[in-house]
């Protein structure tokens, strides 16, 4: 959430974003091979949801 809100400036659009990535995480969860990686693999959502804000939100 932090780093949404620091790139946004707004709370609503930073808690969509976040929500967004998550929706995405729980929805491929099947696609997790290792439950020992799965901090790796939220990692991989995070970098996912940095470029889903530089492309969703490139006006800010």
């Amino acid at each position: 959430m932090r780093t949404a809100y620091l790139l946004l400036k707004d709370h609503q659009n930073a808690e969509e974003a976040v929500q967004d990535t998550f929706v995405t995480a729980f929805e491929k969860i099947n696609q997790l091979e290792d439950p020992h990686k799965l901090k790796s693999w939220l990692g991989i959502f995070k970098c996912s949801e940095r470029s889903w804000l530089r492309e969703n939100f490139q006006r800010v």
